[in-house]
């Protein structure tokens, strides 16, 4: 008996899928003009701009809308599930009035941080673009800028651990960053908070992610 023999074509026009990247891969680089930027975000809005700025590509000469899934979105916030969208639509109403100050030399930028969100019907997820004044801050970077892991910013339970951990991230290869702790001090932004209490734990977050890190009095500080 013969058998005829019988080929399969793949279809050229069938889209391939997409494959998975892991947030492990995933790095956040910033200018230093950013990380040392004056800006007040709860954490789950900072992992937020976190997670858009690492879609960011090295030969990117323009900004573009950076997809969030709902379902991420809503672990980030803490949101629950079953008022999901009508919790994100509220936050980046919020997001969107967000504003940071960059310090330049005898130049002072306000901005905010978000210019648009939009929602697709169907979709699951928003679209969020940068404001175009951020351009400079966090494209086509080749120095005076600072890389950390999505995962390891993800990772931390406070804003203030974050910041602090990217401020130190700046000053790595220096093995030696002083940072004066102070209801005024324009880095860390911590309004209305009793620091000297609070360092202590925040510290002991940061220690553990390979810092050295030192709490050393100089005066009174009267919050």
């Amino acid at each position: 008996m013969k058998y005829e023999k019988t080929s399969v074509k793949r279809d050229s026009k069938v889209p391939k899928k997409k494959k998975n990247i892991l947030v492990s891969s995933l790095v956040v680089t910033q200018s230093n003009k950013l990380v040392e930027a004056r800006y007040a975000l709860p954490l789950g809005e900072q992992r937020l701009l976190l997670s858009m700025i690492a879609q960011i590509q090295p030969n990117d000469d323009d900004f573009k809308e950076y997809r969030i899934s709902i379902n991420e979105f809503a672990e980030f916030m803490g949101i629950d599930k079953n008022h999901v969208y009508a919790e994100c639509k509220k936050t980046t109403k919020q997001m969107l009035s967000r504003v940071l100050e960059i310090q330049e030399p005898g130049i002072l930028v306000q901005t905010n941080w978000v210019s648009s969100a939009k929602y697709v019907e169907g979709e699951g997820c928003v679209r969020l673009c940068f404001d175009p004044l951020l351009k400079p801050y966090l494209l086509q970077l080749k120095s005076n800028f600072t890389t950390c892991k999505l995962e390891m910013l993800l990772s931390f339970r406070s804003q203030f651990s974050m910041r602090i951990y990217s401020l130190l991230k700046q000053y790595e290869k220096l093995k030696e960053r002083e940072i004066e702790i102070g209801v005024r001090q324009r880095f860390l932004h911590f309004w209305a908070i009793r620091i000297w209490h609070l360092c202590p734990q925040i510290i002991k977050q940061v220690w553990w992610k390979f810092f050295h890190i030192q709490i050393i009095p100089t005066k009174a500080i009267d919050v």
